[in-house]
C-alpha cells in the first residue's frame, strides 16, 4: 500500500489581538504575561507595561505574541541611541536598564535549573557586569557586493539580509574608527564580489583583520590590502579557497595566510600574560569581563605547587597559562591545532614550563590519550554553545575533586551538570558573567565538588 505525505494540520487558536499586562521577564529578556489561559512571551515588553499584542503561535499553554501598540509605558524603558536598532536586531535588550536585564538573566537561569534539574539555585555568589557600550573587541562582519556597491555590516535578525553599518555602539572605539576606511579599501578590490565576511580583533597592541574569500587573492589586490594595513597598523590575513597545482587532489581547500603586519603585535593579555593570536583566533569578546573571569577562575581553583589541573576547551590558554604561572601543572586541551600550537608558543615565550597543550576532539573518543590517564586534582571546562556532553560525563566519572564548569548556554549547562549530580557532585558556588550586555546571552560558572 502506497502512503503519501500529508502535512499535519495547523492547530487553530484565537488569533485576534488582545491586551496583555507584562508581569515578569524570561531568561531571554522577553516580557511575560498571562491571558486567555496561557502564558505569552513578547519581545521588548517590560514588567508593568500593558500592550495590545498579536498572537503568533500557541503550543499548549504557552505562546508568542508581538506588540501592536504600547498602551502603558514603563518609566524604566530606555530609548536606544543606535540608529540601526530597528533593523539590526543585534541588541534585543537595549530597552532594558542594565540591572533589570541582569536580573532577568539571573532569575531565568534559576528557573531553568529548577525545571530541568529540580534544583533550587540560591542567589549567585558573584555577578560580574561590564560597560554597556564599547566593550566588544572582536566581531564578524558580513560583506556583500551588488549593484555596484559594497555593503559591510551584520545580518538582520532572522534574515539573510545585511544591515549596512557605519559604526556600532558595542564595538570598541578603534574598531568603529576603522569601519569607514575598511569599507573603502574593500570596495577598491577587484575581488570584492568574492569576499564572504571580515573578522576584526582589537588586540592589546595592533588591530587584526581577516578576509574570507571564495577564491585566491589576486596579486594586485594583495598589494592594495598590504598598503591599507600598513597605513592603519593592521595585522591582516586572508582565508582563501584554493586548489593544489600538483598531484591528483583537485578538492577545494581553505588556508589562512598572513599578508601584512607583524604577528608579534597581535596579542591579548590574561592575568598579565601575553597571549599572541591570529586575526581569526577565538578570544573572549569582552576584555573587561574576561579579566574578571580569569580572576575568578584563579580564586575558585586556588592553584598551588604540585597541583594537577585539566583545562578542557582551552583555546589559546586564557585560563591555562595563569593557572600554571600560579604554581599548578596544567594540561590544556582543544580541538583546533593552530590554537594549541600558539598556546604552546605563548607558554614558552612567557617562560611557563608547567603548562602543556594537546590537540583532541573532546566530543570524540579521547579517553586513551596520555592526558586522560594522568592524575588530576581539578578541572576547568569552558565549551562552546553545544556544551560538553561527553567530556562532562568523563570528568564526573573520574571523580575529580573540584570542577569549574563555565558555559555560554544555560540549557546545555543544565544538561551537562546532570552528569555531575548523578556522580555525587554538588554546586558549592555559582555566578554570572554578563559577557554580552544589551543581548540575551549570559555566561555562567559553577563550582562542583563531591559530597
Amino acid at each position: 500500500m502506497v502512503s503519501f505525505y500529508k502535512a499535519p494540520a495547523r492547530r487553530s487558536f484565537d488569533r485576534s489581538a488582545f491586551e496583555l499586562e507584562c508581569t515578569d521577564l524570561d531568561l531571554k529578556g522577553r516580557g511575560l504575561g498571562r491571558a486567555r489561559d496561557a502564558v505569552w512571551f513578547v519581545k521588548e515588553l517590560i514588567p508593568g507595561e500593558i500592550a495590545r499584542v498579536q498572537p503568533l503561535n500557541l503550543k499548549g499553554t504557552a505562546g508568542e505574541a508581538r506588540i501592536i501598540k504600547l498602551l502603558k509605558r514603563s518609566p524604566e524603558r530606555l530609548e536606544d541611541a543606535c540608529p540601526y536598532a530597528a533593523s539590526c536586531g543585534g541588541c534585543p535588550l537595549s530597552h532594558l536598564p542594565p540591572e533589570m536585564s541582569l536580573k532577568a538573566k539571573t532569575d531565568g537561569v534559576r528557573r531553568l535549573f529548577a525545571k530541568q534539574l529540580k534544583l533550587e539555585l540560591p542567589e549567585p555568589d558573584f555577578s560580574e557586569e561590564s560597560p554597556q557600550e564599547g566593550y566588544r573587541r572582536a566581531c564578524r562582519l558580513a560583506v556583500r557586493f551588488d549593484h555596484g556597491a559594497l555593503h559591510l555590516g551584520f545580518r538582520k535578525e532572522l534574515s539573510k539580509e545585511l544591515c549596512d553599518i557605519q559604526n556600532c555602539l558595542v564595538l570598541t572605539p578603534r574598531l568603529n574608527a576603522l569601519l569607514p576606511s575598511l569599507k573603502g579599501a574593500l570596495s577598491a578590490l577587484s575581488c570584492r564580489g568574492r569576499i564572504g565576511h571580515c573578522e576584526l580583533l582589537d588586540s592589546d597592541k595592533a588591530a587584526g583583520a581577516a578576509l574570507r574569500l571564495t577564491e585566491e587573492l589576486p596579486a594586485e589586490d594583495e598589494r592594495k590590502l598590504a598598503a591599507f594595513a600598513d597605513e592603519h597598523n593592521l595585522v591582516l590575513s586572508v582565508q582563501e579557497s584554493y586548489k593544489e597545482t600538483l598531484g591528483t587532489d583537485d578538492s577545494v581547500k581553505v588556508r589562512e595566510r598572513l599578508i601584512a603586519g607583524d604577528p608579534e603585535d597581535l596579542y591579548i593579555t590574561s592575568a598579565g600574560i601575553r597571549i599572541r593570536c591570529l586575526p581569526t583566533s577565538f578570544a573572549q569578546v569582552n576584555a573587561h569581563i574576561n579579566a574578571a573571569m580569569v580572576k575568578r577562575v584563579l580564586e575558585l581553583i586556588n592553584p598551588k605547587a604540585g597541583m594537577q589541573v585539566l583545562d578542557l576547551f582551552c583555546g589559546l590558554g586564557n585560563f591555562t597559562l595563569p593557572l600554571a604561572r600560579a604554581g599548578a601543572t596544567v594540561a590544556g586541551v582543544d580541538v583546533v591545532p593552530s590554537m594549541t600550537a600558539l598556546a604552546s608558543e605563548n607558554a614558552a615565550a612567557a617562560g611557563i614550563s608547567t603548562a602543556s597543550f594537546v590537540t583532541a576532539d573532546l566530543e570524540e573518543p579521547f579517553e586513551k590519550l596520555p592526558f586522560a590517564k594522568a592524575g588530576c586534582d581539578a578541572a576547568v571546562l569552558d565549551p562552546g554553545r553545544s556544551g560538553a556532553k561527553r567530556s562532562s560525563l568523563w570528568v564526573a566519572r573520574r571523580r575529580i575533586p573540584k570542577v569549574l564548569m563555565i558555559s555560554c548556554n544555560p540549557l546545555a549547562a543544565s544538561r551537562d551538570l546532570a552528569a555531575f549530580r548523578d556522580q555525587g557532585y554538588q554546586i558549592s558556588k555559582w555566578g554570572i558573567f554578563d559577557m554580552f550586555p544589551r543581548t540575551s546571552h549570559v555566561e555562567t560558572a559553577f563550582v562542583l565538588e563531591r559530597k
